[in-house]
């Protein structure tokens, strides 16, 4: 169980480096917009990647979970070509339909959404980035269904560089402004897809699998109706703030959100990526039920050990990821943010089992539930607490969604979460973090070590909760001994069989 274990954990780590390169291009590039954007423009772009978020998530109908389930289906043996091929031109013409439809109601009624005007300059090539990355997000999860982890990562890697040169020439040389952010990951994303040619020619048949396409639309469309309910009502938060604060507001609230979503990149979508395909490959084997149940307790504990990490020391990344006095208010929001980053992530791994038996009506149902908590919850609290309020309602509604999912597994699921061992996580942890707030009034020298006895002293406290069984302690152990010599470090990375 262990080597599964470690296996799942090679390729999260492979993966993690692709899912950073991902989205750490707009993490990099902080520093950078926060000096050349106004706090208002930095909202108004993140506005956009909500919108963003939405087209790739829903424009195809939710079909890529359809291909996540068949692409190893026994009836599929055979046929994976052709079943890549209907899934990416059913999601060019949808994905090019919704396009269309945003193009015409924010060309039209921009004011009125955003509180300015766009030029239709700016709005085409939103739209065109949003497209590439439709595209390219199809090919890439190609490559995580037949576990081609490294290539994978290589793509990620040379997108993240086209980008990010692109996005500096075209603020510091050209002075494009807001522009240059959608024509750089346009142009990068564009450069990778031409790339990825060769390996697209490989996987694909022109053939059309029609009654393939049926089952999977009616598998994925509630899926994806769950999830685009869900996106709306989590990204609702900024444009309830837009309205009823303003797009300063927005911008500190969106810096913390980046800061947190760290967590989403390094650990819940890497960790999530590599498992779920393992999750399906085996979800019938009675032998790999504990590993099912032990994965989703290990990424828990380094969920937790690094959403503490990240809040422990928030004020010190505000302030030097911001380079503008303007935006240090996110420095309030952010803990609340890792809380709900956490949340997220932990629910993540709970609706494999409802996906196992095709509960997708259910998850839409818990799913709105707790999108129109969220939204009421925000209504409520955003008035008087800005954006620690949407950051607290967002936060309980992810809390919601966990609990449900947890009920509905005790009924389905064949195995048993480690349940009691998750909340002690989650509880220590926000009790370490609350500690971590009180030493603000600090000198930094002594504000600084007292931070890092308390990260040292969370996983001891967890041991005197009788948190670790004794085959866990003595994998520590060994692995203690097997790293804690840099001299070793390049040998041990020789000897990991990344690949396997």
């Amino acid at each position: 169980m262990l080597e599964k274990i470690k296996k799942t954990a090679k390729h999260s780590f492979i993966y993690s480096i692709g899912n950073a390169t991902n989205k750490l291009v707009g993490f990099i590039l902080l520093p950078l917009y926060t000096s050349v954007f106004p706090v208002a423009t930095y909202g108004l772009l993140a506005l956009f990647d909500t919108i963003a978020d939405f087209l790739l998530e829903f424009s195809s109908f939710g079909i890529i979970e359809g291909l996540k389930r068949w692409y190893w289906d026994r009836a599929s043996e055979g046929k994976q070509k052709a079943l890549f091929f209907t899934v990416l031109l059913f999601t060019l013409l949808t994905t090019l339909f919704f396009l269309f439809a945003a193009y015409l109601i924010i060309d039209r009624y921009a004011v009125r959404i955003f509180g300015v005007s766009i030029p239709s300059r700016m709005l085409l090539l939103f739209l065109g980035s949003v497209l590439t990355n439709v595209l390219l997000q199809r090919i890439l999860i190609l490559q995580r269904i037949q576990q081609k982890a490294l290539e994978n990562t290589l793509f990620n890697v040379l997108r993240m560089l086209f980008v990010l040169g692109a996005t500096v020439y075209f603020i510091v040389v050209l002075h494009w402004g807001l522009e240059s952010v959608f024509i750089s990951r346009l142009l990068g994303q564009a450069i990778t897809l031409l790339l990825l040619l060769p390996q697209f020619i490989r996987n694909c048949e022109l053939k059309i699998d029609l009654p393939v396409l049926k089952d999977m639309l009616s598998y994925s469309w509630p899926l994806a109706i769950s999830s685009s309910l869900g996106l709306i009502f989590t990204l609702s938060d900024r444009w309830l703030l837009q309205g009823m604060k303003s797009l300063d507001v927005v911008g500190n609230y969106s810096l913390a959100y980046k800061i947190a979503n760290v967590i989403k990149l390094l650990v819940v979508q890497s960790f999530s990526q590599a498992f779920v395909y393992i999750y399906f490959r085996k979800m019938d084997s009675q032998k790999d039920y504990r590993f099912f149940s032990k994965s989703t307790t290990y990424f828990s504990y380094i969920l937790v050990m690094l959403g503490l990490l990240i809040i422990v020391f928030s004020k010190e990344i505000i302030y030097l990821m911001a380079q503008n006095a303007d935006y240090y208010d996110s420095y309030y929001i952010l803990p609340f943010l890792i809380l709900s980053v956490a949340f997220s992530g932990l629910r993540q791994m709970l609706v494999l089992p409802l996906n196992k038996y095709k509960k997708t009506k259910m998850i839409s149902v818990i799913t709105l539930t707790a999108g129109v908590l969220n939204i009421g919850l925000n209504l409520l609290l955003i008035p008087r607490w800005g954006g620690i309020g949407a950051a607290l309602a967002t936060a309980a509604a992810h809390l919601s969604v966990v609990v449900a999912f947890l009920v509905m597994n005790k009924h389905l699921a064949d195995f048993d979460y480690e349940i009691m061992k998750i909340v002690l996580l989650f509880a220590l942890g926000i009790f370490f973090a609350f500690i971590s707030t009180q030493m603000e009034g600090l000198l930094w020298y002594f504000r600084i070590p007292l931070k890092v006895t308390l990260i040292l002293l969370y996983p001891l406290i967890l041991k005197l909760f009788g948190f670790y069984e004794d085959i866990e302690l003595l994998r520590i152990r060994q692995s203690w001994r097997k790293w804690r010599n840099p001299r070793n470090w390049k040998n041990n990375l020789k000897n990991m069989n990344l690949k396997g």
